[in-house]
């Protein structure tokens, strides 16, 4: 789901807005995916883990034109 995005908006931020993870998500294998000067940098994040209050640190921060990517869990 796309977001407009606003100054301060964190990995949480935009999962709570989206409603969060479907059931197939491997929600500690997700990545925030960003392009800077054409390069593209992939920040891995765990999710699962920033959810339930376990790490904090990976609540990144976003940028304009960051997407996140949720792995497909087997089980």
């Amino acid at each position: 789901r796309a977001l407009a995005y606003r100054d301060g908006m964190t990995v949480m931020d935009a999962l709570l807005e989206c409603g969060g993870f479907t059931k197939f998500a491997n929600k500690n294998d997700t990545t925030v995916v960003r392009r800077s000067n054409g390069v593209e940098e992939r920040i891995k994040v765990r999710a699962q883990d920033l959810a339930e209050g376990k790490d904090l640190s990976q609540n990144v921060l976003l940028r304009r034109g960051d997407y996140i990517i949720a792995s497909e869990s087997f089980f």
